[in-house]
């Protein structure tokens, strides 16, 4: 799993983010924006296909995408992406 922050006027707030979750997949931070360079929203767009936040992407080995959703997340895409990958349902934090 990997995180991108499409907000570079948070970028400094991840670290604590992190800690706080105890998260230990990486965030890759979208530069802050300077004069003359594209805003950040362009940014992620052309690099990472991401126009909208939040975005989660499903890569296979080939690292194509297999599944994107867009919008809100919670138990209901937890629930899609263990229903697409064949794998049972859980409660809770494994």
């Amino acid at each position: 799993m990997v995180a991108i922050q499409m907000s570079p006027e948070q970028n400094d707030q991840v670290a604590e983010w992190r800690a706080k979750g105890r998260y230990t997949f990486p965030v890759l931070l979208v530069p802050p924006v300077k004069s003359g360079t594209p805003q950040s929203q362009d940014y992620s767009g052309g690099h990472f296909g991401v126009w909208l936040a939040p975005t989660d992407l499903l890569l296979n080995g080939a690292h194509k995408v297999v599944f994107r959703h867009v919008g809100a997340t919670g138990a209901a895409l937890e629930v899609e992406i263990r229903e697409m990958l064949g794998l049972p349902a859980f409660d809770g934090v494994q």
